[in-house]
């Protein structure tokens, strides 16, 4: 962003991945309790798109290093554990660190849309973000909803429509930017 100059062409690429692998990551397919679509592909497709945003200012080694951690995650998921300390802080972890893959990801959607001239779009995209970490991080607080589930349902309600909201708008953004690469 710095040259005057940036690739939207490639910024859609990454968008588009960031779109499929965030949707990937926040709706579980499940059969009988099994993953049939794990959240694994979701993080692959997220570390794909990262060279996409050379030109954004991503911390792209904080955002790389956090989304293996989170694959590593999802493959300890995969062996049936007891509820213990240490399953408590795999899920604590990986909210946590989920909260920063998507602040720097969503705001990179929020630079490019604000990038693009619409900047009410890049503020939407903001405000639906602090919504969303402010409830993750109530979530994780909680424990993992072990301690007030009613409380915690309705959390996990406004997240889910946050995180459709923000998916939109992230859909928004990547449609916008192939568009004014093919215009430019």
């Amino acid at each position: 962003m710095d040259n005057g100059y940036v690739s939207m062409g490639s910024a859609a690429r990454g968008l588009k991945n960031i779109f499929w692998g965030c949707l990937l990551i926040f709706l579980d397919f499940n059969i009988n309790h099994i993953d049939i679509i794990p959240d694994m592909i979701g993080w692959v497709m997220i570390l794909i798109s990262l060279e996409c945003f050379e030109d954004f200012g991503i911390n792209k080694s904080l955002v790389s290093g956090l989304s293996v951690a989170m694959i590593v995650f999802n493959i300890i998921g995969f062996i049936p554990m007891e509820i213990n300390f240490f399953t408590l802080m795999i899920s604590f972890l990986s909210t946590i660190f989920s909260i920063v893959i998507f602040n720097e990801l969503f705001s990179i959607a929020a630079k490019i849309a604000a990038y693009m001239g619409d900047h009410s779009r890049a503020q939407a995209i903001k405000s639906c973000l602090k919504v969303y970490i402010v409830m993750s991080a109530i979530i994780a607080m909680l424990g993992g909803g072990l301690i007030i589930v009613p409380f915690v349902l309705v959390v996990a309600i406004v997240i889910f429509v946050v995180t459709m909201v923000m998916l939109y708008h992230l859909n928004y953004v990547m449609r916008e930017a192939q568009a004014y690469s093919d215009g430019r």
